[in-house]
């Protein structure tokens, strides 16, 4: 009683580690036994980096990986121009604050959905999933923002199909490029244990993320300007070429 403190904390989005959920839709206070009043609270944000960023859920947020550098938004840009929108167990609808947020003081510039795997795995309604999904596009094309979709994943117990079919109608009815995640990771996903996905068979792992973030760059053109990923391979191509050329004047070497 009578007590009070500052405290300041720095949101990381590379330290996924720990409790620390990367969510920049929701903000968390946790408190341990007693009574507190917040009396106040300012949340800072220092802007977007190139106006690029993933609206999403945990799989967006590289939940289940390696950490969150193992995910598909970071891999599909291989450098630090993304940013994150939504988080754990959000819908479509979740975010509309997030969103509104956003466009009146951010606005992106490109903007990549993946959204709907927790519309179909909370039964929210293909229908409410369509509206919304369409109202997050109204509010981002307002803005002359590019827009792109990543359709819902597989998942074991879900019937994620309608979701999908809806996911790449919008997508045609608004003339967006889109990427078909399901028909990319399906193969076995219908196994507990698909080499695709962690042991939840609900997150897509590591390797899962690489294939998500290959199709991205070859499918999203205004993502695949900004990411110097192309410059490092054509780097790491050089760096072997070297090396193979070393090999072949030594007479120790073999292939």
């Amino acid at each position: 009683t009578g007590l009070s403190t500052t405290h300041s904390y720095t949101y990381d989005l590379n330290n996924t580690g720990g409790s620390l959920i990367p969510n920049t839709g929701k903000l968390r206070a946790y408190f341990f036994s007693g009574s507190y009043t917040v009396s106040s609270y300012r949340y800072v944000n220092n802007g977007y980096r190139n106006g690029l960023v993933f609206i999403g859920d945990s799989i967006t947020n590289g939940y289940k990986t390696l950490g969150f550098l193992s995910g598909f938004v970071p891999k599909s840009v291989n450098s630090n121009t993304w940013n994150i929108c939504g988080g754990q167990a959000d819908r479509t609808i979740d975010v509309q604050p997030a969103i509104d947020n956003l466009v009146s003081e951010n606005t992106p510039t490109i903007a990549v959905i993946a959204l709907g795997q927790n519309d179909a795995g909370f039964s929210y309604g293909v229908s409410n999933y369509s509206a919304q999904l369409q109202l997050i596009i109204n509010k981002l094309t307002a803005i002359e923002c590019t827009v792109y979709l990543l359709t819902p994943y597989p998942r074991t117990g879900v019937d994620q199909t309608p979701y999908i079919t809806a996911c790449i109608n919008v997508a045609d009815s608004n003339s967006l490029m889109y990427v078909n995640a399901f028909s990319l990771l399906k193969d076995s996903a219908s196994t507990n244990y698909n080499p695709l996905y962690a042991a939840d068979s609900v997150h897509p792992n590591a390797t899962g993320h690489t294939l998500i973030a290959d199709e991205i760059r070859k499918n999203f053109p205004a993502v695949k300007s900004l990411s110097n990923y192309i410059d490092f391979e054509i780097e790491n191509l050089r760096q072997k070429a070297s090396e193979f050329s070393r090999l072949g004047i030594d007479s120790n070497s073999q292939l």
